[in-house]
C-alpha cells in the first residue's frame, strides 16, 4: 500500500512496497516548473525533523521529459521501524546554483507488512 496525502504531502507506505511520487514544483506566480536533465533533486528521509537526525534513506529521483518522479524502492524501507513517523523534504538544485526546497518537512510513515515472501 502506498498513500500520498496531497494536502499535507504525508506518505504512508507498507514496509517493502514500491511507491512512485510525481514531483511538482512551481514558480511564485504559480507556473509549473519544468525539470531539466541538469537539475538535481535531493530527497532525504530522516528519523526526525531536521538535518541533525539520523538518515533513514536517500530518495531516487528520475527526470525525464521535464517531469521528476521519486521512485521509492522496496529496499528503502527494509530497515525502517514500522509504525514510526519519519520526515522527508524535497530540494531542487538547479544548474545555475539556485537551491529550492519545494516540499518542506513532511511525514513519512512505514506500515507493517503482513504478506511475506518465502
Amino acid at each position: 500500500m502506498f498513500i500520498l496525502d496531497e494536502n499535507t504531502n504525508a506518505i504512508r507506505i507498507t514496509k517493502g512496497d514500491t511507491g512512485y511520487v510525481s514531483l511538482k514544483a512551481s514558480y511564485e506566480d504559480g507556473t509549473e516548473y519544468t525539470f531539466s536533465d541538469s537539475d538535481e533533486v535531493l530527497i532525504q528521509v530522516r528519523k526526525g525533523r531536521g538535518e541533525d537526525y539520523d538518515l533513514a534513506f536517500e530518495g531516487t529521483v528520475e527526470i525525464e521529459d521535464g517531469a521528476a518522479t521519486w521512485h521509492i524502492l522496496p529496499e528503502d524501507t527494509e530497515e525502517m521501524t514500522t509504525g514510526r513517523s519519519y520526515y522527508y523534504d524535497v530540494q531542487l538544485n538547479t544548474e545555475s546554483g539556485d537551491v529550492y526546497t519545494f516540499i518542506g518537512a513532511s511525514k513519512f510513515k512505514v506500515l507493517p507488512q503482513i504478506t511475506k515472501e518465502d
